[in-house]
């Protein structure tokens, strides 16, 4: 007659890495009698978690954080997207959210400040204090 320990030894020899749940499932008794046994016969009760690798590149991830499925580098280039200069038309980087939302406005997309000035001033011209003060009412 096998016995419940002879079992546990008999699964941990099979698949050294089996979790305490999983040798409770096939067994049909508690964890906590797993774990008690294991520790009775000098067996370890737990495992750290198996190293997981980069959906993209495969590089081995430094952690044991499974809920993270990308190394910094590849999650960078999935969260990012390409928009070309209204002014330029040179292309630039953005993460996707913030892209989302300036593609949702339809409004005009600039590089940078000094792409936005050229197209303000060609747009609304360039005024002198002076002018700028008459149309706000006086205000500077």
């Amino acid at each position: 007659m096998v016995t419940t320990k002879d079992r546990i030894i008999e699964l941990r020899q099979q698949d050294p890495l089996i979790q305490a749940v999983r040798m409770s499932e096939l067994l049909g008794i508690s964890r906590e009698a797993i774990r008690l046994s294991l520790v009775k016969l000098d067996m370890p009760t737990n495992f750290w978690k198996l190293p997981t690798h980069c959906l993209d590149c495969g590089k081995l991830l430094p952690h044991n954080n499974h809920s993270v499925k990308r190394c910094r580098s590849c999650w960078s280039k999935a969260h990012r997207t390409s928009l070309a200069c209204d002014e330029c038309g040179v292309s630039y980087d953005l993460t996707l959210s913030v892209a989302k939302i300036r593609l949702k406005s339809n409004r005009h997309h600039y590089c940078g400040n000094r792409c936005l000035g050229k197209w303000l001033g060609r747009t609304y011209g360039f005024k002198t204090k002076e002018e700028a003060a008459m149309k706000t009412g006086g205000r500077k």
